[in-house]
């Protein structure tokens, strides 16, 4: 159950990095084109913002705003939708967080020109293998089972 929860909340934080990636590679298309940027996700819901934070405003902040916001983005009637309707952010240790964080980073999943599917899974591959040892350590985890 704990390794299902595990890849289940590194797949969030996969989608939240890739959605902050397609905001920056749009709004850099809005400059070359000389147009205005229209955000599709409120800045306190980037990647790119919360990150930034330190780890226990990050956590509280990835728990209180962004997973609640992203609740509110999806469509009932998608697929989305459906796939985020109980999205809770179960990483209990900010610690935790700021290291996952830290691995998709280097990851530099942007510079990659991947297919988003694709790019999701050959990355949650490499965090899943890279934290091996705190998958395997549910005191380390700090994540709870569903």
């Amino acid at each position: 159950m704990i390794r299902i929860s595990v890849k289940m909340q590194f797949s969030y934080l996969l989608f939240l990095k890739r959605l902050d990636d397609r905001e920056n590679a749009a709004e850099r298309q809005a400059k070359r084109k000389g147009t205005t940027y229209q955000p599709s996700v409120k800045k306190e819901m980037r990647w790119g913002y919360w990150t930034q934070m330190k780890a226990e405003e990050a956590l509280s902040h990835l728990k209180n705003v962004v997973f609640p916001g992203l609740v509110e983005l999806a469509d009932v009637k998608s697929s989305f939708g459906e796939y985020m309707k109980g999205a809770q952010c179960k990483i209990n240790k900010a610690g935790l967080l700021i290291e996952a964080c830290n691995l998709i980073d280097q990851m530099k999943i942007a510079e990659q020109n991947q297919d988003l599917r694709q790019g999701e899974s050959v990355c949650l591959c490499w965090v899943t293998c890279s934290l091996r040892g705190a998958v395997d350590s549910s005191a380390r985890l700090g994540i709870l089972s569903a």
